[in-house]
């Protein structure tokens, strides 16, 4: 790319957010966390099929290495 001439390299710029004080609002600074218990392991692999079904994605965790080996992330994120 060092054949463009610097005017037309496209800048990029990162522009940071102004730091909230999560204190205002009253909240810790901690992530909010719902306390639920973890599914038993056959409700988490029915959980884990509807989600992979949501995300038009072959069943199995398998499949989604192998997607993230061939840098497919996102599809296997699903986004």
């Amino acid at each position: 790319m060092s054949h463009l001439a610097p005017a037309q390299k496209a800048k990029t710029k990162t522009v940071k957010a102004p730091l909230v004080k999560p204190e205002l609002f009253g909240m810790t600074s901690e992530p909010m966390t719902i306390n639920r218990p973890k599914p038993s392991p056959e409700r988490m692999k029915y959980l884990m099929q509807k989600h992979f079904q949501k995300m038009k994605l072959p069943v199995g965790i398998k499949n989604t290495v192998e997607l993230v080996r061939q840098g497919r992330v996102e599809r296997a994120m699903g986004r």
